[in-house]
């Protein structure tokens, strides 16, 4: 496997223990595990030798063993033993692909890329979600991102369809992020805005894109309660993704009705972006060669893409006035 641009989270630490864990990157298969001291190592999931894969074998204190002929790997991929050939002169050749592995905010992360900084980690009391959707890193973070959608596929939930009134969206690009802050819109209709603020004004509403894979969702209210949806992409294989949400939050709620609300909420919600996303998905692969068509409402699907791509944008600040 060649080098991960970006970084990417493949798991929760606290899972890792004793024994190899395999996991799907981009389709390729890993295996990680924890060496010496309790290292993560994280290793394309085939034996040099005759490809088997080595997270069917076990951890020892050398390092990973091959369940086939006890090759044994440790950090790096080096290998350091080969059973019944003691004049082997072990080199790279033997050695098993490694890659880049980091550790924050509670997940394992493989990569070459740069995480991003969440500056509430350290401030705000967390809950996390994981679901999987049949999708793509666009179209999961465009959908997460795209306030339009919420008048159909939430109608009610989210926002309630109704008398449009003209919100304004001010958009501001960086070279590795976009975010795009919502005003005019005090409260929203919905039954999820009208549970968790408590019919609060809300003084800030931002969707921003924090990374090629990472999201996040902002909202404070004129109380001081506030929370960040902030959001890690996993992308299994082709056409499936695994998010992890960190719901990071401060509250006047007692803290357990909060995070018990919130989450029964938010499921909920994710669920309907599920459907929708694995509709979409079905059907665009009979459509591969057709553009998709975009208004100015679809603000942040083109600099996401860009990101995906690896590109650096140009900074600006423009605004966008949508009908809600």
């Amino acid at each position: 496997m060649n080098a991960v641009q970006f970084s990417y989270p493949i798991g929760f630490t606290k899972n890792l223990k004793d024994k190899p864990i395999r996991v799907l990157l981009q389709g390729k298969p890993l295996v990680m595990f924890r060496g010496k001291e309790g290292k993560i190592i994280v290793l394309e999931d085939r034996c040099p030798h005759r490809g088997v894969p080595l997270s069917k074998g076990k951890v020892d204190s050398d390092g990973i063993v091959c369940p086939y002929h006890g090759w044994t790997f440790s950090e790096g991929g080096r290998c350091v033993k080969i059973p019944g050939v003691s004049d082997c002169k072990m080199r790279g050749i033997h050695s098993a692909k490694s890659l880049k592995v980091q550790e924050k905010y509670g997940l394992i992360w493989v990569g070459e890329g740069k995480i991003p900084e969440i500056k509430e980690w350290d401030t705000h009391d967390c809950f996390y979600m994981v679901n999987e959707a049949e999708s793509s890193v666009l179209h999961v973070m465009e959908n997460a991102l795209d306030p339009l959608h919420t008048l159909f596929i939430h109608n009610g939930w989210i926002r309630k369809r109704g008398k449009e009134k003209e919100v304004k969206v001010i958009v501001t690009i960086e070279k590795e992020g976009v975010h795009a802050e919502t005003v005019d819109e005090e409260k929203q209709q919905g039954v999820i805005h009208k549970l968790l603020t408590m019919g609060r004004t809300v003084v800030r509403n931002f969707g921003r894109v924090i990374g090629p894979n990472c999201f996040q969702l902002e909202f404070q209210t004129s109380k001081g309660d506030s929370l960040f949806m902030t959001a890690f992409i996993h992308p299994i294989k082709e056409g499936l993704v695994r998010v992890y949400t960190a719901n990071l939050y401060q509250t006047t709620l007692p803290k357990w009705i909060f995070k018990r609300l919130a989450k029964t909420l938010f499921e909920i919600a994710v669920k309907q972006d599920a459907e929708m996303l694995k509709i979409q998905s079905e059907n665009l692969k009979h459509w591969k060669k057709e553009k998709m068509v975009s208004t100015k409402g679809d603000y942040m699907g083109p600099w996401i893409e860009k990101l995906l791509q690896g590109e650096e944008l140009i900074p600006k600040r423009y605004e966008v006035v949508l009908n809600v």
